[in-house]
This record gives structure tokens, sequence and C-alpha cells, in this order.
């Protein structure tokens, strides 16, 4: 890539698009959406987003396999373009200091970009940084400890957080704790050279942590992809479900999430970028689900955007947080906010899987856990029938004086 593309003005209002790499154990393509190059904090970006990749969505047009062929071959190169950017930045004696998937776009010409210097210093031989400046979540653990560092060694970490959060769709992190425990639980199996490379670029040592030489020549960053290798039905399975909606759908879910959940716009932007699916649920379920959340949960608004709690069926996060309620493990905190047990992060809740959950949350058994949810089944099955037989008892109760009133 020429040095200056890198400095390319992109214009805003461009729509994002997803790139795709092999992972062989489990025998697919890890869709890896890159973030839009501005939020989408209104309805209709989501309008432009459709409209931007209309041409490859249609399964009617003519010269789809072309366009497909086109567009993947521009994007195999897509995780060389990311690494040559850095590796130009470091040739140049420059650190970026901010780079995650918010700060990746795609170019009109599907040529990656790395934008927003805001953060960026200059590297001089014996320099050390006293101070951290860039996005919390993509910073690794001795800066957080205070540690003056050199810069290299942090970009690298912020390259395995914005990769982990490509290939998995969540951050590795939610807390400064996890951060410095720099234990990662994918949600999945990928490739053993994958998950060996997310892990050299996530180890605490900042002195063992992967090195951009040793980036470069990575096999899974290098690996070539191969376009007659893809379906059109594995490229586009993620993305249909939300771009063949239609507008007034995607109204009703965001006017819900602003005018009756309450959340900010720049909220719905990240709840809508970190969990696209959303638009696919009932409005009046998404609703309750929030209430739960809320009320009965006591979770805060920036809490239910951070932990993406909203993504979860309303069975799953009722099953986990009743049975740990009933367990004297978690409690609705009161007005201030205060509680007298210690609840759970909800990562360690929802984002884990139900034996890791059994094991390290509930300290429970899979058999008790089964007796449960069963138990939990029926009382809302009895609690539904009361409400229909007291609806029914109600408008006999109408009847009644209806029949009464007539002469």
């Amino acid at each position: 890539m020429a040095p200056e593309s890198l400095w390319a003005h992109v214009r805003p209002h461009h729509a994002g698009c997803t790139t795709w790499h092999r992972e062989h154990t489990c025998s697919c393509f890890v869709s890896i959406c890159l973030a839009w190059l501005e939020p989408v904090a209104c309805p209709w970006r989501l309008a432009a987003l459709r409209t931007a990749l209309a041409s490859f969505s249609s399964p009617t047009s003519c010269c789809l396999h072309s366009h497909l062929n086109c567009l993947l071959t521009k994007l195999s190169g897509s995780r060389l373009q990311l690494v040559a950017a850095v590796g130009y930045l470091r040739s140049q004696g420059i650190i970026h200091r901010d780079i995650k998937d918010e700060n990746i776009v795609i170019a009109e010409d599907f040529t990656i970009k790395l934008i927003d210097f805001g953060s960026a210093a200059y590297l001089e031989k014996g320099k050390l940084f006293y101070t951290f400046c860039g996005t919390i979540e993509y910073c690794a653990p001795e800066v957080l400890m205070g540690n003056p560092y050199r810069g290299p060694e942090l970009e690298m970490w912020s390259l395995g957080v914005t990769l982990y959060t490509l290939i998995f769709e969540e951050n590795p992190f939610c807390e400064v704790e996890e951060t410095m425990e720099a234990v990662i639980r994918p949600p999945f199996l990928v490739s053993q050279e994958l998950t060996s490379l997310v892990s050299g670029l996530l180890q605490p040592a900042p002195e063992q942590r992967t090195t951009l030489e040793e980036l470069v020549i990575d096999p899974w960053v290098t690996q070539p992809v191969d376009p007659a290798s893809y379906s059109w039905e594995e490229v586009c399975h993620t993305n249909k479900p939300v771009f063949s909606m239609r507008q007034q759908d995607i109204d009703a879910i965001v006017r819900v999430l602003k005018e009756k959940c309450l959340f900010t716009v720049q909220q719905v932007t990240e709840i809508v970028h970190r969990c696209p699916y959303v638009l696919r649920e009932d409005p009046g379920e998404l609703e309750y689900k929030f209430q739960y959340a809320y009320f009965r949960m006591g979770i805060q608004h920036p809490d239910l955007v951070k932990t993406e709690l909203l993504q979860y069926s309303l069975t799953k996060i009722k099953q986990r947080h009743i049975y740990l309620e009933r367990l004297g493990r978690y409690q609705t905190p009161d007005k201030k906010g205060q509680t007298q047990v210690s609840n759970p992060p909800v990562k360690h809740i929802l984002r884990v899987s139900e034996a890791e959950f059994l094991a390290r949350t509930a300290c429970s058994s899979a058999e008790e856990f089964e007796v449960f949810k069963q138990l939990l089944a029926r009382e809302e099955e009895e609690e539904l029938e009361g409400g229909i037989s007291d609806d029914e008892t109600a408008g006999v109760g109408r009847d009644d004086e209806e029949d009464k009133e007539q002469p």
C-alpha cells in the first residue's frame, strides 16, 4: 500500500463493510464487521447503510457473482493493510495510541484506513510515556497499573483487543479488573493459529507480547483468501436479517429504545453497533426485557449498553438471575444502589456457558439448575393461567352488570 493512501480523505456517511477469515476449526467463515465511519445515531443512517450495500444484497442482480468476487478480492488483504498501516507509522516514528475497531474504516476502493490521530505521538529513543491516551477498554495492564511505557507494546495489545472484538463481536475485557487478570474466554472455538495470535497479542507481560515484526509474518495474518472458496450465503448470512428489514420496523425499535427505555442517542448508537440483532426483536418484548433488567436486576443504562445485555434472550436472563436470587447470590439494589450481597458481574452471569455459569457463578450442579428451570416454567404457566382466569372473571362480571342495567 502506498504510504500516502493511509492519509487519504474519507468522505463522511460512507458505510462500513464486512471482511471474512476462513476458520478451519469450525469449517466456516468468521464474519468481521468493521466499524462504520460515523456512528448510527439516527435511523436514517441504517437506511444509508442498507443502500450502500444494495449492490451486494440483491439476489436477483445479474452482476452478483462479479460483485462478490470483486469485493472479496479487494478485502482479502485487509489484515495486511492494517498491519501495514501500523508498520508505516512505526517507520515514521509515530505511535497511534488509540487503535480500535471504531477507528478502522473501509474506503470506496476497499482499502483499509486507520483514522483519528488525536492521541498519536512521536516515538523517541529512550523516551517513555507516563500518561494513558485512548480508550480504556483497549489499554494494556501495565499502563493501567501506572507504569511508564515505551509505546509499541501498548499498540500490540490494542491490536489484540481489536482483533478479538472483530472476531468474537464482544470485548475480551469489560472491567479494569478483568484487563489486569488478562484471562480471555472466547465464546466459541477458532483455529489454533488464531488462538495463538490473539493470546500472543494479549500477553499480560509486555516483554513476552507479540511484536510488530512477528505479527507481519504470522501465518494467520498472511493466509491467502480465494474468492472461489466463498458462496454468497456464507458471506451474507449475518447481514441479511438486518439489511432486509423495513425502515418502519427499524424506526419502531429505535423509538422503543429512546422513548420507552430512555437511552440517549449515543447509547442507542452503541446498542445497534454492539447488538444489531435487537433490531429483529418485537418492540414490546424488548421493552419488557429492559424493564426486567433495569428494575428487577438493578442494572443502569450505561451498564446495559456495556454488557450488551439486550442481545440475550429474556428466558436466559430470567432463569439465571432468578436462580442466583433464590440461592442468595444476587439481590436487587435498593434506591441508593446498595445491596447486602456482592452481585456477580453480568458478564459472569450471561456471557459464559451454562457449565461455567454453574461452576463459577452459581456454585451449583447442572441437575439442580435443571430442576429449577422446570419449576420456574411451571410457575410462569400458573401465573399466566391465573391472569387469564382473572380477566375472564372480570369480563363475566361486567357482562352481568350490563344485563342488570338493561330494562
